[in-house]
């Protein structure tokens, strides 16, 4: 059953991972390694004002709305709203400053997140794992065509541009093709109901507080190392080599999220339930291996030496605790036991704490601290799965 799903998903999943790995080599010729560890932690700033999504946590629509219909159809006036609330909030942030290089593209790109988080755990509850995979596969795309173009054609854009204004054209144009494939999406927009949906939305808030604490340290979780890296690392250039190092796991888990889109439709975890583990260990060594060439290649746009390797190699590591947590987070949720999450959650983050508190007395914040801080963060949020049962 996995592996049918894998083979069905795998063109779609690799496509994206092959595509947004080129365009991050490109991106990282085009603004440099300090200027892609800049876009980096301006990215991790801006997911911090994407929060205000999970005021109705994705966890609860996911599994809810396969209950629910009526949650699936408000969601679209949470979206229509969100779209009014959320660029401006982060217009306001550029303006104050708070990020570090701020593009006016960061707005059009955080437009585009508000629409594609409701498509995503739309498609997730509907099993509709083609239409899932599709969407960042075509983003890639779009964004890879762009970059090239700026790298044959160069204009006079600031590096900032560059990096936004190709990863809003992404999504807005993976989102439009779409779209102009499934006309009939546009329909649960376009209604005179979006007050009495919201006024529903507002009613059952009692049931999202439960999920709160998790949104919140999920974010701290995949923002905290950029943003050491911006405000404790000294030297940017070791920071970036350490976020293209991490960019190359970050391309491998995201392949293995595919194990966890199956789990989060019912009917997919229950039939991938008995069957998971040797096919989930053999993924890992995968992951691993392609965290491996892919850190490799990234690192090498900057300084590849035997060193900057074997911190590749250390890095890789963290694929394979992330993989035996995977069914267990899925399950929890799937469950609707939270706290086990925020537990997981609470682990990872005191992980990275104890990793740089230990290290800060005897070394500046290197690449190889950095890099053992969240595998630590990693093994102990997997580990509370089995001691907080």
């Amino acid at each position: 059953m996995l592996s049918k799903l894998l083979a069905r998903t795998w063109p779609f999943t690799a496509g994206a991972a092959a595509t947004g790995f080129l365009a991050t080599i490109v991106l990282v010729r085009l603004i440099g390694v300090e200027g892609f560890a800049n876009y980096a932690i301006d990215l991790a700033k801006l997911s911090l004002f994407l929060l205000l999504l999970e005021l109705i946590p994705s966890s609860y629509v996911i599994f809810r709305q396969q209950e629910d219909e009526t949650l699936a159809a408000d969601l679209a006036s949470f979206v229509c709203l969100a779209l009014l609330v959320l660029p401006v909030a982060v217009l306001i942030g550029g303006l104050v400053g708070v990020f570090s290089h701020f593009s006016i593209f960061m707005v059009v790109y955080a437009a585009g997140s508000v629409i594609q988080r409701y498509f995503d755990s739309r498609f997730q509850a509907q099993g509709r794992i083609g239409d899932f995979f599709l969407l960042p596969l075509v983003t890639n795309v779009i964004r890879l065509l762009l970059l090239l173009g700026l790298w044959q054609f160069p204009l006079s854009a600031s590096p900032a541009d560059m990096a936004w204004g190709s990863l809003a054209a992404g999504i807005l144009g993976a989102q439009a093709f779409f779209l102009l494939r499934h006309p009939a999406e546009v329909s649960a927009f376009i209604h005179s109901g979006h007050l009495r949906a919201l006024q529903r939305l507002w009613s059952n808030r009692g049931q999202y507080f439960a999920y709160y604490p998790n949104i919140v340290l999920k974010r701290l979780r995949d923002t905290a190392m950029p943003l050491v890296c911006d405000f404790f690392a000294a030297d940017k250039f070791e920071a970036g080599k350490y976020l293209l190092a991490y960019r190359g796991v970050d391309f491998s888990i995201g392949q293995l999220r595919v194990i966890e889109t199956f789990f989060s439709n019912a009917g997919l975890r229950d039939s991938l339930k008995a069957k998971g583990g040797t096919s989930l260990l053999l993924l890992a060594v995968f992951g691993q291996l392609v965290a491996i060439v892919a850190g490799l290649l990234l690192v090498g746009q900057a300084e590849l030496t035997w060193s900057s390797a074997t911190l590749i190699v250390l890095a890789s590591l963290f694929v394979y605790p992330y993989v035996l947590e995977l069914s267990a987070r899925s399950g929890a949720y799937a469950q609707f036991r939270p706290h086990q999450v925020t537990i997981s959650l609470l682990a990872f983050v005191a992980g990275i704490g104890i990793a740089l508190a230990g290290a800060a007395p005897f070394t500046p914040l290197t690449a190889v601290v950095l890099i053992l801080a969240p595998l630590l963060g990693q093994c102990l949020a997997t580990l509370s799965y089995k001691v907080f049962k």
